[in-house]
């Protein structure tokens, strides 16, 4: 599953298409102000968050590749914010 295409339609929201043909909206809002990571967190600025790109994988990518979400979990809005630890 890849995205095809997306468009920011909020501060925080985007419409996203998907291979299949399907269509979602993601408010990455609480994803973002959830977070603890500091490197997702810079992303509530929403001049960074418009940032958003698509990789040549249909992956939704921001910044310098400092953020980017699995496409599996836009489509079936399971995005949590996970923190990993370091080891």
């Amino acid at each position: 599953m890849t995205i095809t295409h997306f468009q920011q339609i909020g501060k925080y929201r985007l419409r996203v298409w998907f291979s299949d043909g399907a269509e979602r909206i993601a408010d990455f809002g609480t994803f973002l102000a959830q977070s603890r990571n500091t490197l997702i967190r810079q992303f509530l600025d929403p001049e960074r968050f418009s940032t958003v790109s698509l990789d040549e994988q249909g992956v939704l990518v921001w910044g310098d590749d400092e953020m980017d979400i699995n496409p599996i979990s836009i489509y079936e809005n399971a995005f949590m914010p996970v923190e990993v630890a370091l080891r």
